[in-house]
């Protein structure tokens, strides 16, 4: 099962029943959407290398900032350690911007933050990776790593990052310079300016929520200090609604989303929240109005072109479902093999079967373990046995 797809029986997954019937034969388009926060919240911890002993012992870092080019830090932009070209770990920054990678333990530094775990699938990785004999050798000075083949590097939707290789020296500042044609990004402009005071509410808020036992209720009371503090607080709005969506509160999750939305309409999150949660309860004239917002701001967002997709399906609005999954395959086709089936389907809605199995295999050959696999192949050999998709071959 991909990021594209949750189990169906997990409440945060909608499914909607479309029935239609080509050449008398009836078919079942099951259309899946991806509620906020679902996208890469779940990572595999990366494969431990094995040390010799004085290597257990020795701390090793490899730490910095990320700012944006006037020089304001960032906080809760995701950092990538790769080496060799894999991903060997993830970290989130800070409320100061800053990040840290202990590679001398197996799991992430206690210093990470979440800020950004509902952003949208978009990125270049998965965030897991694995390490061997090509890995880096380790140093004995602290917050300096000498190795081969190493690179830090920063993600944000919308922007694009300095990278750091194994010559760089001591901690490194990486600067994010914005993208063109893009006017809303996962950093919220506004939040920066909230005063110390409020920041450091925030900062506990999120520290609450990292424990293994996540306090809500004590995150809950530090963001209502914060947002007390400085009203306009869009991170801030953006995390309460995080937390009263997991509490299964919608109607609180919506109201905290807008007020997101509200205090920085150009800030990225509250409007994938926001289309994600008119998903999950089938308003699918304000899902599709609110991706295509999300679009018109960020065109590099690839979770928002699959919600678009998803709701103009769901609307019979076959010709902007196309563009949008054009968009989604273009960036990240691998991610959304789900795509293969939303374009069987209207294939076969419009009586050509031939590459309606196409897609459909498409999609089997992709997700050989879905939920709808069995369904889709009895699908494919109704049609065979009828002779009315002879282009579709078994593998």
């Amino acid at each position: 099962m991909t990021e594209g797809e949750p189990p169906l029986d997990t409440p945060e997954s909608k499914v909607y029943m479309k029935r239609f019937s080509p050449t008398g034969v009836a078919i079942i388009g099951l259309v899946m959407a991806i509620v906020s926060g679902q996208s890469q919240t779940s990572q595999q911890p990366p494969a431990q290398r094995v040390r010799p002993d004085f290597e257990e012992a020795l701390p090793v870092y490899i730490n910095g900032v990320v700012v944006l080019e006037d020089g304001r830090p960032v906080p809760g932009v995701r950092v990538e350690l790769l080496i060799g070209g894999t991903v060997l770990r993830q970290e989130f920054t800070g409320s100061d911007g800053s990040f840290i990678f202990d590679i001398s333990t197996s799991s992430p530094s206690p210093f990470a933050d979440a800020s950004a775990s509902t952003s949208p699938p978009v990125e270049n990785s998965n965030g897991t990776g694995r390490t061997g004999a090509s890995g880096p050798s380790v140093s004995r000075s602290m917050n300096r790593i000498e190795g081969i083949g190493w690179e830090v590097r920063a993600i944000s939707p919308g922007y694009v990052s300095d990278k750091f290789t194994s010559r760089s020296r001591g901690a490194v500042t990486v600067v994010l310079h914005p993208l063109a044609h893009v006017k809303a990004t996962t950093i919220s402009l506004n939040s920066l300016k909230a005063p110390k005071k409020a920041v450091e509410r925030y900062a506990s808020a999120r520290k609450a929520l990292q424990k293994k036992n996540p306090d809500q209720k004590k995150a809950i009371a530090e963001l209502e200090k914060a947002l007390a503090e400085f009203p306009d607080y869009s991170e801030a709005w953006q995390t309460m609604g995080e937390i009263r969506l997991s509490q299964k509160d919608n109607a609180g999750a919506r109201t905290a989303f807008e007020k997101a939305l509200a205090t920085d309409a150009q800030y990225l999150l509250p409007y994938l929240s926001l289309a994600s949660l008119d998903v999950d309860e089938s308003r699918w004239a304000e899902a599709a109005d609110m991706s295509s917002k999300l679009i018109e701001l960020n065109p590099y967002v690839t979770h928002g072109h699959f919600l678009n997709a998803v709701a103009n399906f769901s609307l019979g609005r076959y010709d902007l479902v196309e563009r949008s999954i054009e968009e989604v395959q273009k960036q990240d086709e691998k991610r959304y093999p789900f795509t293969h089936y939303l374009l069987g389907a209207m294939a076969a809605d419009r009586g050509d079967l031939n590459k309606a199995a196409k897609e459909f295999q498409a999609y089997l050959d992709e997700q050989p373990n879905s939920p709808y696999t069995e369904r889709v192949k009895q699908t494919l050999d109704q049609w065979r046995e009828q002779g009315i998709a002879a282009a579709a071959k078994k593998h």
